[in-house]
């Protein structure tokens, strides 16, 4: 290197590089529950690849569940729709136990759900109110688990990738 070279670059660093975008699976993104702490009624989603990061609340009569995946996932047809890309869970305190259930389809870029389909005419399963389970709902002031993941309520699957599980206070 001669020496103008090496006069120039103790004088005038470079900008440094800026950070890549955290990956969720690094550990800044961590699950607020324990994925193996889950009973995972249908597919055990707790062991797919966590690609994405997750912010869920309640506004209005919807529920948002701001992520990319639903965007990202391509969609499979499903029940004559072409557009299905994903599915929203809740992940509950059933008799001590975490117990999680996907209670909707959401399609291409969607990113918000009608709050009362948190409940159990949407998850149409008996771990959530047993005989009564079309009458659960989630409680409030109770804490629950969510996430997203590619399709897996039916046969129909596209990707292998979830959010990352996040805790909300329901309202």
């Amino acid at each position: 290197m001669n020496f103008w070279k090496m006069l120039w670059k103790m004088f005038f660093k470079p900008d440094p590089t800026p950070d890549p975008e955290p990956n969720p699976d690094s550990g800044q993104y961590p699950d607020a529950i324990d994925p193996k702490e889950v009973t995972w009624i249908g597919v055990n989603v707790g062991e797919w690849e966590k690609k994405y990061t997750l912010r869920v609340e309640v506004s209005g009569n919807s529920i948002v569940y701001d992520q990319q995946g639903t965007t990202d996932w391509y969609p499979k047809p499903e029940a004559g729709r072409e557009d299905m890309t994903g599915n929203p869970w809740i992940i509950a305190k059933l008799n001590g136990k975490w117990t999680a259930a996907t209670h909707e389809w959401m399609t291409k870029g969607q990113k918000a759900k009608g709050k009362a389909s948190v409940a159990g005419d949407h998850i149409k399963r008996h771990e959530f109110g047993g005989e009564n389970w079309e009458q659960w709902k989630p409680t409030v002031g109770e804490d629950y688990g969510f996430c997203v993941s590619g399709l897996c309520r039916g046969a129909q699957r596209n990707q292998s990738e979830r959010t990352q599980i996040v805790m909300m206070t329901w309202k």
